[in-house]
């Protein structure tokens, strides 16, 4: 996958709460809102807020992004405010603008405060400019504010099927209906798509904490020995952050110097270390880059060469859009 156009990375120097019109040529604010950037963790958002009808948005001008090719995917993600309507009926839609009609392209149905947008882009649209704004139907309450946390456009293998999953829970290992007591090898060409694989030639067992499914990994010899977390079976939006979660429980205390990682494959960049000289419980986190979203396959549980031979129980794996 190509990206063609990002947002965050085109304005990620702009100072919060600034947004003059010359200063943007491809995103262009409508006169009929007040607009702001904020910084929100890693990620600049654009506030839309006192919007004075459901027309007052965002517009997107295609013809001022080099390269643009039909077959480009046009993904815009955000979220709506602290005041939606109470009204069942709206929802954040992507327009092109015309002199008559502004044709409706596609949108995200409410309820979910999570909006995810998604155009493949068509030959006629390369000199167009697009629209996005909330609309409501039966309400007369204000609309809502609207926040757009990412615009990208990227460019895909011919024939791959990209999906987009407005989901902010991605995984839970508590709610996996899929994972058996045999959890298959990594490597094991013939193995179903799981979302949970087992790395090298430890034991695997999978068993109920709490009511909810848990993995054992023990007799484990080599470090990278461990379980691993197959992130490209979600569909994980370009441009967009992502926390992972894992907590883990020890049956005793691990040799000095250990350390947990959450690895990413490819790459093998460990990340969210905990050194676990004395805890025997405890919860690792990690929140995926942009960029890591975009390379990333897998994400491996596993230990730095100490604690080769430390047996482990994963009582929960989430994983969160930020």
């Amino acid at each position: 996958m190509q990206i063609i156009y990002d947002f965050q990375e085109r304005y990620k120097n702009y100072t919060a709460g600034k947004f003059i019109e010359d200063d943007f040529i491809t995103i262009r604010h409508d006169a009929a809102a007040n607009f702001n950037i904020a910084d929100i963790e890693d990620i600049k958002s654009l506030q839309i807020t006192e919007r004075e009808n459901r027309e007052a948005g965002i517009y997107i001008k295609l013809q001022s992004i080099e390269g643009l090719l039909p077959g480009d995917r046009l993904t815009i993600t955000g979220r709506i405010g602290e005041n939606p309507p109470s009204s069942p009926k709206w929802s954040v839609a992507l327009f092109c603008v015309s002199e008559g009609h502004s044709p409706h392209l596609t949108h995200h149905p409410s309820p979910q405060p999570i909006f995810a947008i998604s155009y493949i882009v068509e030959e006629k649209d390369l000199n167009a400019t697009f629209t996005v704004h909330a609309i409501s139907w039966g309400s007369t309450e204000p609309d809502m504010d609207i926040y757009i946390d990412d615009i990208v456009i990227t460019r895909h293998d011919t024939g791959m099927v990209d999906e987009i999953d407005p989901r902010k829970v991605i995984y839970s290992l508590a709610e996996d209906e899929n994972i058996t007591p045999t959890i298959v090898d990594l490597y094991d060409e013939n193995g179903p798509n799981a979302n949970i694989l087992r790395n090298g030639d430890l034991s695997v067992r999978v068993f109920k904490h709490n009511g909810a499914n848990a993995i054992q990994a023990s007799n484990r010899v080599k470090d990278w020995d461990g379980i691993d977390i197959c992130i490209e079976n979600f569909k994980l939006l370009p441009g967009n952050s992502y926390k992972v979660s894992v907590c883990i429980q020890l049956d005793e205390p691990a040799p000095l110097g250990t350390i947990f990682m959450l690895q990413g494959i490819p790459g093998y960049d460990w990340r969210g270390n905990t050194v676990v000289q004395k805890e025997t419980d405890f919860t690792l986190h990690y929140v995926l880059s942009r960029v890591e979203v975009e390379k990333w396959h897998t994400i491996r549980i596993t230990t730095n060469p100490p604690g080769a031979s430390v047996s482990f129980c994963i009582h929960s794996i989430d994983i969160v859009r930020i």
